[in-house]
């Protein structure tokens, strides 16, 4: 049952909710550095999820919203330029989805009448404001249109043979599959090794030694996520475009090696819905990540995922506030976290209520 508790998402949630021993207190939330071989095999179950959605999207719903009824990957005319008749179905069943996914979950955390029995879950005992909501909502429809113009463009290219093409072949082909296999399994592995790079890149890289470009790019970019210091599910991919468009850029590391589809659209599936449940705040029973949720609690830490464990190599790793001194190597008070980025004019408003 526990290696296949994310593909159960969201049923199992409530079932291990309406079975809590309330007697019990809720466990102090503590995130190991990097994941043993039991929580890599659930997570591997977990982008067999995203490979499943995936399938389903490219198979059964493509041919009942696609004007000629199948995937543009399947038929190079049809992609070959750029029509609304193909790219606008894209478009609404990536927005439809991120409003039931998304929306859904944060209805059920926020607003529904399971909140208050998911509420001692939560990390923060406050609730994000409505304003914050609106807001994240607003960035995650326009961060999805900009994760469907990466799909967009790999159709456009797949179609025009810029990029290496094996949609003819069998997904469960005896030659193929356990290729395929290994692929799809480890959707969630390469594609966080992808995210740990952009992230790391666009946070302030505290040197002196050459201009520091990720401070400009935290500033007129990635701070834009960061107004989520209280994150729920639509604070996942509340990001300024450009951020969006690298983050689902994700799918691209396949590109080379010419996987299928089904492979590609899985990682931009397991970026959305990774993101989505990673940032909805609450520990078990909820779907949330502590490791990512201290991230946006203090900036300055767990830029990836413990699957690729490159924090604890690359020493910003935090299992609970306690760790953030390491991190800060005694620099000095406010060099670092929320004060040393609230100089920002986008934090301005989350210092004056810190203080």
């Amino acid at each position: 049952m526990y290696l296949f508790k994310i593909l159960l998402w969201p049923f199992l949630n409530f079932y291990n909710l309406l079975m809590y021993d309330w007697t019990e207190p809720v466990p102090k939330a503590f995130i190991k550095p990097y994941k043993n071989l039991k929580d890599n095999v659930t997570s591997c179950i977990g982008a067999l999820r995203a490979f499943g959605l995936a399938y389903g999207a490219i198979y059964y719903v493509s041919p009942m919203i696609q004007p000629k009824g199948i995937y543009p990957a399947f038929d190079k005319h049809i992609a070959r330029t750029f029509e609304f008749g193909w790219i606008l179905p894209i478009v609404f069943r990536n927005l439809v989805a991120t409003a039931i996914i998304a929306g859904g979950w944060d209805y059920t955390l926020h607003f529904s009448p399971f909140k208050k029995l998911f509420q001692p879950f939560k990390f923060n005992p406050k609730y994000a404001t409505r304003e914050q909501i609106k807001h994240d909502m607003f960035w995650t429809f326009i961060g999805t249109m900009m994760g469907s113009l990466v799909e967009i463009l790999y159709l456009y290219a797949l179609a025009n043979e810029l990029v290496p093409s094996v949609v003819e072949m069998n997904l469960f082909h005896p030659n193929y599959i356990y290729t395929n296999a290994i692929w799809i399994l480890f959707i969630s592995h390469w594609r966080l090794a992808h995210f740990y790079v952009i992230h790391r890149l666009i946070h302030p890289w505290k040197t002196k030694s050459i201009p520091d470009i990720g401070k400009w790019l935290y500033k007129h970019v990635h701070s834009l996520h960061h107004k989520s210091n209280n994150p729920t599910a639509f604070s996942g991919t509340s990001m300024h475009p450009v951020e969006s468009f690298l983050y689902y850029s994700a799918c691209y590391c396949s590109l080379p090696f010419g996987v299928h589809p089904c492979i590609v659209i899985g990682c931009l599936v397991d970026c959305a819905v990774g993101a989505w449940l990673g940032h909805d705040g609450f520990q078990s029973p909820g779907a949330g990540d502590y490791f990512h949720y201290l991230h946006h609690a203090h900036f300055d830490c767990n830029y990836g995922a413990t699957h690729v464990p490159f924090d604890y190599l690359f020493g910003t790793f935090v299992g609970e506030k306690k760790h953030l001194n390491k991190v800060w190597k005694g620099k000095k008070k406010g060099s670092y976290g929320l004060e040393g980025n609230s100089s920002f004019s986008i934090h301005e408003e989350e210092k004056k209520k810190e203080a």
